[in-house]
């Protein structure tokens, strides 16, 4: 009996032992079933780096791996597997969470000490800050920046020029679990829904049409008719994506004229200004308001004025044989300053006159100030690639607003600086820079030439470089061909400046004995007298005023 009893007591112990290991272990258990099923998603930041192996370590992060910097993370870890130290290996599989081991290993688990971590893609992404550069091979498991997001580099490895996109196996975008899935539509082929379509669990469908809201069928539906998004809850999740969320979610990029953009990228452009483009096809090359292969976020509709939908361009002259389409930009007249835009509807075709067909143009005008204005009064920065049309002031202070007239390719183009066939600037216009024109004022237009359209009270220089203004007297002309200000007299007048404008224009100018003036220089002599000279004819260096009466 005595046996017995100890025999029932030992089998109670037994089983209370066995029951607490399986409590331990379901605690455990649950513990990596609720990591492994975290709903990990990507949102990148661009990074920079000298190139596509190096990175820099100035973003913060809880992860402590050693040689983070090389942007390492790893394949599955394998329990059969042998570990060297610091290997690192990923688990659970397609989770994104990496971890280290400190010691040579073998079998176990990455929960032992030695193991150190999870770090997730988007922390080695930071940390490392390497951006994917087309002229570098990748090794297997290298992790970049691309395009505002994270990629890792698959067990191929790949080639110099491999591009991280979407629809590329040899690059999985990393994933992060504070995000949303908005930046997944990146890339996506999606269609806009209607009453008449048929859906499945995880679909994706637009709508309205041309509304950027994005929304995913719910689960339990198989190849159905459904109610409307946002209206048959039962069928669709009540939650979707739209500009504001993608673009958070990749990473808030800036457009860059030498980044690739697949389908339904969202970027901000002119920098700073919170307008949001959407990529409506993949891989658009020109400046989001300067194609239809970008479409403005409708939440993102400019609301403070009519200039507002410049972004900042303006745009290149407009003449009766040219052909517009809708939202382009023109000047008109040539040289005014006055800029349209195209109406909707209009695509590749010859119309009249802006401010005269008003079914193909904007009602109203916007000039030079207007457009600098709304876009937030950009000052030229050497740092920054142009784009045609794109409007900033330069020198600060002097409120001369200049215009890019072509693409520019390298940064630190300076206004007025020169290159191969010209200028990559003009004054906004056609004007003079500050004191540059007839008196200073800025009421000359530009330079004459056969090819000038002409108005009444209009000022033109003639011929270039001379420093001789005419002004069109004629009444009634509004952008009229006419003959050269030297031989029609009729139709010009010459414009004389008093010495003391021209001397104020020409920025107050004390006589320097080391300088050799032009011909109708003004000069103030002795400084602070007021006393001005004009050159007649040009003086050599140390002739000074009021001494030569020549």
């Amino acid at each position: 009996m005595r046996n017995a009893i100890c025999l029932i007591i030992v089998a109670l112990l037994t089983l209370q032992v066995s029951l607490a290991g399986m409590d331990t272990f379901e605690e455990k258990n649950n513990g990596y079933e609720d990591n492994s099923e975290q709903n990990v998603k990507f949102s990148g930041r661009q990074g920079n780096a000298s190139n596509g192996m190096n990175g820099n370590n100035s973003v913060d992060s809880d992860c402590s791996f050693n040689g983070i910097s090389d942007g390492m993370g790893g394949p599955l870890w394998d329990s059969s597997a042998t570990y060297a130290v610091d290997d690192i290996v990923e688990w659970p599989a397609n989770s994104g969470q990496f971890y280290q081991t400190q010691i040579n290993s073998s079998g176990g688990s990455v929960e032992e000490g030695h193991w150190i971590g999870p770090c997730s893609c988007l922390e080695i992404a930071e940390a490392s800050g390497i951006s994917w550069d087309a002229t570098v091979p990748y090794e297997a498991w290298r992790i970049v920046l691309h395009n505002g997001s994270a990629w890792i580099a698959q067990d191929a490895g790949t080639m110099a020029g491999d591009e991280p996109v979407v629809g590329n196996d040899l690059w999985v975008q990393c994933t992060h679990e504070d995000s949303t899935p908005c930046d997944e539509l990146i890339g996506m082929v999606i269609t806009v829904w209607d009453s008449t379509v048929l859906v499945s669990e995880g679909d994706i469908y637009e709508y309205p049409a041309d509304s950027s809201n994005f929304y995913m069928v719910a689960p339990s539906i198989s190849n159905q008719t459904v109610g409307e998004p946002g209206v048959d809850l039962d069928a669709w999740d009540e939650e979707y994506c739209d500009c504001m969320d993608i673009w958070s979610d990749s990473g808030e990029p800036v457009w860059d004229s030498t980044a690739t953009y697949p389908s339904n990228s969202v970027v901000e452009w002119p920098a700073g200004s919170g307008t949001l483009y959407i990529a409506w096809v993949a891989y658009p090359v020109d400046a989001p308001n300067q194609t239809d292969k970008w479409r403005l976020c409708p939440s993102e509709e400019p609301s403070g004025g009519p200039c507002e939908e410049f972004n900042g361009y303006g745009g290149m002259p407009w003449y009766n044989t040219t052909l517009v389409s809708a939202g382009e930009i023109y000047e008109f007249p040539t040289g005014s300053g006055h800029f349209y835009t195209v109406s909707p509807g209009i695509n590749n075709q010859i119309v009249g006159e802006p401010g005269m067909d008003l079914d193909a143009w904007s009602e109203k005008y916007c000039d030079c100030d207007d457009i600098w204005l709304t876009a937030g009064s950009p000052v030229w920065d050497s740092n920054t690639v142009y784009d045609v049309g794109m409007m900033v002031e330069y020198p600060i202070g002097t409120g001369d607003i200049w215009m890019a007239i072509v693409s520019q390719t390298t940064t630190g183009v300076t206004p007025t600086q020169p290159f191969a066939d010209g200028n990559e600037w003009e004054l906004c216009g056609g004007g003079e820079p500050a004191g540059g024109g007839p008196c200073g004022s800025s009421a000359s237009v530009g330079v004459w030439d056969n090819l000038s359209r002409v108005s009444t009270g209009e000022v033109y220089e003639y011929p270039a470089n001379s420093g001789n203004y005419y002004e069109v007297i004629i009444q009634g002309y509004l952008d009229q061909n006419v003959d050269s200000p030297t031989t029609n007299l009729d139709i010009w007048a010459p414009v004389d400046c008093p010495c003391e404008e021209e001397w104020v224009a020409a920025g107050s100018p004390v006589w320097d004995a080391s300088v050799t003036y032009s011909p109708n220089s003004v000069v103030e002599w002795p400084a602070g007298s007021s006393m001005l000279y004009i050159t007649s004819p040009a003086p050599g260096p140390g002739d000074e005023p009021g001494t030569d009466p020549e």
